[in-house]
């Protein structure tokens, strides 16, 4: 995947995101969006800006950001900022392909240094879980459980697919009991680190995981 050191904190920045959810959040003429896309499993990641349609960021070997010969740029912030400023389209011969209102980060769409990994809790068929931080909007710090996905990852950019992240939002609930299950917080895909948590009991078990 091409690197973009400050994209992370760019408020239309939505990570590792379906395509799939766009026709919800893609409404509007100009509405627009930056995401990460796995096209085939096991391809290499690429950025892309969803505005009505979807349009691959390419990098040059001299590092440099485009969407279209046009123009370069050194990062992809600087490429939106350069078209939503000018409302040229990104694509020449595309003329409604113009980035006019950012769609933002949704609540439950986290950062990374919101999460604090701690202990290793166990493993099963699909990743490991471990005991961790959250830090809420607020400030306030709440334990979660977290659960990484298996598949030769290394933090803080494990290697999985879109599948294997399907697989585990299938998972059935560890308890059957609505009474039972750990009360929810929000869910998040970690821009491109595909981890799971839900807030831990006071009793120091959980029984659900939600899926980013």
């Amino acid at each position: 995947m091409p690197t973009n050191t400050n994209l992370d904190d760019e408020e239309y920045f939505h990570g590792l995101l379906p395509r799939e959810d766009l026709p919800f959040l893609l409404v509007h003429t100009g509405d627009f969006l930056v995401r990460i896309s796995e096209p085939k499993a096991g391809s290499p990641r690429q950025i892309i800006i969803s505005v009505m349609r979807h349009i691959v960021v390419q990098q040059a070997p001299n590092g440099k950001f485009m969407t279209d010969p046009r123009k370069s740029f050194d990062s992809v912030p600087e490429l939106v900022e350069y078209f939503r400023s000018t409302k040229e389209p990104v694509i020449s011969k595309v003329k409604n392909a113009i980035l006019l209102n950012a769609i933002k980060r949704a609540p439950w769409e986290l950062k990374h240094e919101d999460i604090n990994l701690k202990k290793k809790l166990g493993e099963g068929a699909f990743g490991e879980v471990h005991s961790g931080k959250y830090k809420l909007p607020s400030g306030r710090v709440v334990d979660v459980a977290v659960k990484l996905v298996i598949g030769g990852y290394t933090m803080p950019m494990p290697e999985c697919t879109q599948k294997e992240v399907a697989d585990i939002i299938h998972e059935m609930c560890w308890a059957l009991k609505p009474e039972n299950r750990a009360s929810m917080y929000e869910v998040n895909n970690l821009t491109t680190n595909r981890i799971r948590f839900s807030q831990l009991r006071l009793k120091s078990h959980f029984h659900r995981y939600l899926a980013a």
